[in-house]
């Protein structure tokens, strides 16, 4: 698979003026701004800018790359993470390719990329970075360490089936969860199997699976029966176990739950919620119940102070406190829009997310209003990341990866 480095050329207009998305809402635009915060002259063309949709408050964009690889599916995108140093940015993409990108920008396209390793299988779950070592996870379940300088292989271990959660560090050992319900504790050092675990799947669940967390010697995993449960970091034994969904229902679609959304740990407690299920609030150590709120998700959710910040199946923004389950605010602007995950962008105090019009949207965590938006492109948002400082990672249906930097328009 090649690999093919692109340059977006966009025509930017100076003024106001709007855009109407996919389903006929208009959405008006605040004139393009460059770097510095400057109106570009009308008709000029700039690759690293890009128009910021204004909700309330304009939000500048630099395109600082992009890269095209090809088509995917969102749900292939769920496992990926990024890893970072002070140099460099390691990303990979479900055709097998695993890239580390230098962070500033470069004279040319070429020498952006440090060095690119091709695996035999779609990369599904990583990179995490642990000293020179990353980790990625494949599709055909192998579990793969490279040496962060160069891209080569260190070892190559194979697991029972495809790895698409997330991977989970937990001191000398990584924890990795595989389609057909294992959960396995494996030795960072050299693949080594510790101990692993078997769960019962049901006959039909949501595509992709939660990432476990790992907490005070506990890995806490959400299963697709609706099941939260935790397990001992040594040994891999149950611990307890927490009820979030129950099947109902005759066929196996009304009977399908999920626990698809990984858990939260805020300030020793943990929050998860389950899809045709509940949200609710655990104590990590015994599995009691704090709070329960009738609540249906599969959407990763953030915590900003106070507050628990949630998408439901609909595709509306709750708020929650965080000690009671008081519900704050809901936002329902964006429902059946198909929004990402939830991310949280701390040096802005925003939470974002991005939908199948290629929009990315930035709301207000205080009160649910929509902050601000950006256009990212006209293909469906599959993820975004926030990375330190002002950069996020936009990854689109169509098979692009672009890194943006982004800040306030009064920065």
């Amino acid at each position: 698979m090649r690999l093919f480095l692109t340059v977006l050329l966009l025509a930017l207009l100076a003024g106001c003026g709007h855009i109407t998305t996919d389903d006929g809402e208009t959405l008006d635009w605040t004139p393009v701004v460059d770097r510095a915060g400057q109106k570009l002259v009308e008709g000029e063309h700039d690759r690293n800018a890009l128009p910021g949709i204004g909700a309330h408050n304009p939000v500048a964009a630099r395109l600082v790359w992009t890269l095209y690889y090809k088509p995917l599916n969102s749900a292939d995108t769920r496992g990926l993470q990024w890893a970072e140093d002070g140099q460099r940015l390691y990303l990979a993409m479900p055709n097998g390719m695993v890239t580390a990108f230098y962070r500033e920008e470069q004279p040319t396209w070429a020498s952006q990329v440090a060095w690119q390793t091709l695996l035999s299988s779609p990369v599904l779950a990583g990179p995490i970075k642990h000293g020179d070592v990353l980790y990625v996870g494949t599709a055909d379940g192998q579990l793969v360490a490279l040496n962060a300088r160069n891209g080569e292989v260190v070892w190559n271990r194979q697991l029972s089936s495809s790895i698409d959660a997330a991977l989970v560090p937990a001191g000398d050992r990584l924890i990795v969860r595989t389609l057909d319900s294992k959960v396995y504790a494996v030795r960072l050092a050299d693949g080594g199997t510790l101990w692993k675990t078997d769960h019962e799947a049901p006959p039909l669940a949501l595509q992709g699976e939660s990432a476990p967390v790992v907490t005070g010697g506990k890995v806490v995993v959400g299963w697709e029966n609706g099941l939260l449960e935790a397990l001992d970091l040594t040994n891999g034994e149950p611990l307890w176990q927490r009820r979030l969904a129950t099947p109902s229902g005759r066929t196996d679609l009304e009977r399908m739950v999920d626990v698809q959304a990984q858990p939260l740990l805020v300030n020793g407690r943990l929050y998860a919620v389950a899809f045709n299920g509940r949200l609710a609030a655990l104590d990590p150590d015994t599995g009691a119940l704090v709070w329960v709120k009738d609540f249906s998700s599969y959407r990763d959710m953030v915590a900003l102070d106070d507050r628990l910040v949630a998408l439901d199946d609909e595709g509306d923004l709750f708020a929650f406190d965080l000690i009671t389950g008081t519900r704050i605010w809901e936002q329902k602007a964006l429902r059946h829009r198909q929004l990402t995950d939830l991310r949280l962008w701390p040096l802005a105090r925003k939470v974002v997310t991005g939908d199948r019009a290629g929009l990315i949207h930035f709301v207000e965590p205080l009160n649910g209003a929509l902050w601000g938006r950006l256009r990212h492109h006209s293909h469906p948002i599959a993820d975004l990341m926030m990375l330190s400082d002002h950069q996020m990672v936009v990854v689109d249906n169509e098979g692009y990866l672009s890194l943006y930097e982004v800040r306030l328009a009064d920065e």
